[in-house]
């Protein structure tokens, strides 16, 4: 009876020993796993000036290229199709400049997103996310000839965002043609009324303007109008030349307001 007592006792310390191990082994893989996962799959933040290098793809001289690093499942690459599909179009005016997608979807998945997308027509690469370093979509990429990040936007972009990614690829803005005095005198009878901006010096502003217009100068603007004027507001800018008023107009839409118009008849001041 003592004996095979002894006996269970011994083989209880044996299963206890063998729990304790078996524990101990599976704490290691969770914390090698955790932590040292990066040495097999390689993840980063990518930064502007960092070197990306993608198998399969060829970096061509004098080329600028845009990435896009999208997956079929991410809600914000959806949110984000009717942009891309626009920046599609604008860039294919462009010399010298391709848009890529770049997604570890398998290829079936990726061409029936961008069929449904509207973009169809671009070149797309299969790629091991893990491998290349991605751990975030969607993102956006414009990249030099010698696969030199310039510029890297990631997730849903608003309108501001979208318009930054458009003025760094020199594309122009999305505007409203120059307004006469009786289009003006339209869009002020319109409610709620558009807010007028005359973007002179103030001693000109002082001497005559627009009824009803505030003064920002066009020095000041890119500060002060988001923080003085609704984004979902119209805009009428009125500077001392064409020329100011599109810089003004430039400016405004690539802070996210959506209709910027031009007024520059000077007649019509005071009236």
């Amino acid at each position: 009876m003592i004996q095979n007592k002894k006996n269970t006792d011994y083989f209880r310390i044996i299963v206890n020993i063998s729990l304790v191990i078996l524990s101990l082994c599976f704490i290691i893989l969770v914390i090698k796993s955790y932590f040292f996962s990066s040495s097999d799959k390689p993840k980063r933040n990518f930064r502007v000036g960092d070197q990306i290098n993608i198998p399969a793809f060829n970096f061509k001289a004098g080329k600028t290229n845009i990435f896009l690093i999208l997956h079929s499942s991410c809600q914000y690459c959806v949110k984000s199709a009717y942009f891309y599909e626009t920046l599609s179009k604008e860039v294919s005016d462009l010399d010298n400049t391709e848009l890529t997608v770049f997604s570890s979807d398998a290829d079936f998945q990726m061409k029936e997103f961008l069929i449904k997308s509207n973009l169809a027509n671009l070149n797309v690469f299969t790629i091991d996310f893990a491998q290349i370093g991605f751990n975030a979509t969607p993102v956006l990429m414009i990249v030099n000839d010698e696969g030199k990040i310039e510029d890297i936007w990631v997730g849903y972009l608003p309108p501001n965002k979208e318009n930054e990614v458009r003025l760094k690829l020199n594309i122009p803005l999305k505007k409203d043609s120059f307004v006469d005095k009786e289009k003006i005198e339209n869009l002020l009878k319109e409610n709620p009324k558009p807010v007028i901006i005359d973007v002179r010096l103030r001693d000109a502003y002082h001497q005559k303007h627009l009824s009803g217009a505030i003064n920002i100068p066009i020095d000041e603007l890119s500060i002060r109008a988001v923080n003085e004027v609704s984004l979902s507001d119209k805009i009428i800018v009125h500077g001392y030349t064409e020329t100011d008023s599109e810089n003004a107009q430039k400016i405004l839409l690539g802070q996210g307001f959506p209709i910027v118009h031009i007024f520059n008849d000077i007649t019509w001041l005071n009236q």
